[in-house]
């Protein structure tokens, strides 16, 4: 009897082992699996910044959808062999910005916020596209490939929504040849979003007054006159070949026509 009665012990406890595996384990790995955020992460929408001012602050910005609330955005720094992790807030509270969009007829997407800024290149109906700014009518976008600028607003629609952070890198941090910076958000499950490690060349004024004059130099295209129009596609592709990041463009670019600044952000690190 006692025998029997162990083996009949063993068997439920085996049963029940078998329907608590079956049953209320799948429901715990659910459980655990949202606290993770791992379903559905933060979306950071973000264009790097490719070159600054040395010793001058440097404004870094991102949208980011909020389908879960947002417990924290940080910006992780890396500068002069010194690394900082700080938060980044959130600016205009309250206000809704666009993170992803959808195209719903083919367009130009422009340089700037306007159609009298030159076309960089086209966006085709259907396709997905991140959102980093609204400027007026127009919102500034980055796509898969890599291709970033203004499209009027009316030939997208709104996917994600969410809120605009930013903050300034301060002039302490921007005195080397280039930082590296990374945005992390984590919402309040846990679920974390990384941006790529993002590398931002910095030049005096002075340095880039020399790199422009070397580079016009190099190409032999300066005359009394100016550069030769026939010329022009060739050293500006040279330009972008001999420094990274369009650095050329940035120094030779007609400001009042193609301004492509990131917007200022007040809040700076102390």
């Amino acid at each position: 009897m006692r025998q029997l009665f162990k083996n009949e012990t063993i068997i439920v406890i085996w049963i029940a082992i078998l329907i608590f595996s079956l049953v209320i384990s799948p429901l715990i790995f659910d459980i655990s699996l949202a606290q993770s955020g791992n379903v559905n992460a933060p979306i950071i929408s973000h264009q790097p910044p490719k070159i600054g001012y040395k010793g001058r602050s440097l404004s870094i910005t991102a949208n980011i959808n909020d389908d879960i609330a947002i417990k924290n955005v940080s910006l992780v720094i890396n500068y002069g062999g010194n690394s900082r992790t700080g938060t980044i807030p959130e600016v205009k509270a309250g206000v809704k910005v666009p993170v992803m969009a959808q195209v719903i007829s083919n367009t130009k997407v422009y340089a700037g916020p306007n159609t009298k800024y030159r076309v960089k290149g086209n966006v085709y109906k259907g396709e997905i596209l991140n959102v980093t700014r609204v400027k007026g009518n127009y919102i500034r976008i980055m796509t898969d490939s890599g291709l970033y600028g203004y499209i009027k607003a009316n030939s997208a629609r709104m996917t994600k929504a969410g809120k605009f952070y930013g903050v300034s890198i301060p002039a302490s941090m921007t005195n080397e040849s280039f930082i590296t910076y990374q945005i992390v958000a984590t919402d309040i499950y846990g679920g974390i979003s990384k941006t790529k490690v993002n590398k931002v060349r910095l030049f005096t004024k002075a340095e880039l007054a020399a790199l422009r004059t070397q580079m016009l130099n190099r190409t032999g295209t300066t005359t009394a006159a100016g550069p030769s129009p026939s010329m022009t596609k060739y050293f500006v592709l040279a330009g972008l070949v001999a420094v990274s990041g369009g650095t050329y463009y940035f120094i030779t670019r007609d400001k009042g026509k193609d301004d492509e600044a990131t917007v200022n952000v007040v809040v700076e690190w102390e």
